[in-house]
């Protein structure tokens, strides 16, 4: 029962790792879409403000994605080690 519950365990775990990494690599085009969305809802054509829109959201997601790939990876270690153990 209990290398059962690990081994979903992993598999989850493993699952949320790769979309923390989805995340991180897919930052660049998630931000160029936010800026897309400030464009089109008629908002001001400023560079400098378009290029910190980018950069924060960009900055964001990756983070967010970080967060999430060290969560899940630590998750993966230690229901490989209930598993082996």
């Amino acid at each position: 029962m209990k290398k059962t519950i690990a081994s979903v365990f992993l598999i989850l775990m493993c699952v949320i790792f790769i979309i923390g990494l989805m995340l991180i690599f897919s930052a660049p085009s998630l931000g160029e879409n936010a800026r897309k969305d400030y464009v089109g809802f008629g908002n001001s054509y400023e560079p400098y403000i378009l290029e910190i829109i980018v950069k924060e959201t960009i900055r964001s997601y990756q983070l967010g994605g970080l967060i999430v790939s060290l969560i899940s990876g630590f998750g993966i270690l230690l229901s490989e080690h209930t598993l082996y153990k």
